[in-house]
């Protein structure tokens, strides 16, 4: 009867440290929101060397159509070529982070709405999607491993 109440006891402390221990701070979701941001003002400035260091070396990113850019190089020269055709500009281009979720404390998931306007074959297109980014924290810094951009629909009959 002791060894099992001792059993039970210590299961809990176990489980209660595992959950302190991964547990997401508010200073942890900052630290990821103050990243994206940061990326978001490299991006505006234009800046493709910068906009692509938050990316890790080996990092993937699936663009709106799907394509898939594998390693920092091949996004570095997707930004550069992004900046020749369209200057940021913060008036067309809108990211909003509506979740940031720690899966332990190294690795967080970043959610982002985006919206804006671009130029495309002499037309001005509103468009919208949604951004989901995997990060990971190496010496201190977080980094960009995954992001998939997905397109959202107009509703229907608009």
């Amino acid at each position: 009867m002791k060894t099992s109440v001792f059993s039970v006891l210590l299961f809990c402390a176990f489980a209660f440290f595992q959950q302190t221990l991964h547990a997401q701070t508010a200073s942890d979701e900052q630290s990821v929101r103050a990243f994206i941001d940061k990326a978001m003002q490299d991006w505006f400035a234009g800046n493709a060397d910068k906009v692509a260091s938050a990316y890790s070396e080996n990092a993937v990113s699936i663009d709106w159509t799907g394509r898939q850019l594998n390693g920092r190089a091949a996004i570095l020269e997707d930004i550069s070529r992004v900046f020749t055709q369209e200057k940021p500009d913060p008036a067309n281009f809108k990211m909003t982070v509506t979740e940031v979720r720690m899966l332990a404390p190294t690795v967080a998931v970043a959610v982002s709405d985006l919206s804006g306007k671009s130029v495309m074959d002499g037309n001005t297109i509103e468009w919208q999607g949604r951004s989901t980014m995997v990060l990971s924290r190496k010496t201190g810094a977080w980094q960009v491993e995954f992001e998939q951009n997905t397109p959202v629909m107009p509703p229907q009959g608009k």
